[in-house]
């Protein structure tokens, strides 16, 4: 579990791994999309200043 901000509703959450869809290293850093409480789809990265986006389709 961990605690992110959604960029669609602007609401801070606890995410539960069954919310997870995707995970990959890319060049060194985990990068992980899940589904918000809210229904849309988020993307979370690690790092120094761990970073979330919205999930372009």
């Amino acid at each position: 579990m961990f605690v992110n901000h959604c960029t669609h509703c602007d609401k801070k959450m606890l995410i539960f791994p069954s919310q997870v869809t995707g995970m990959a290293k890319i060049d060194g850093v985990v990068a992980m999309t899940y589904t918000c409480w809210c229904g849309e789809e988020q993307l979370w990265y690690e790092g120094i200043n761990a970073k979330q986006a919205p999930v372009n389709a």
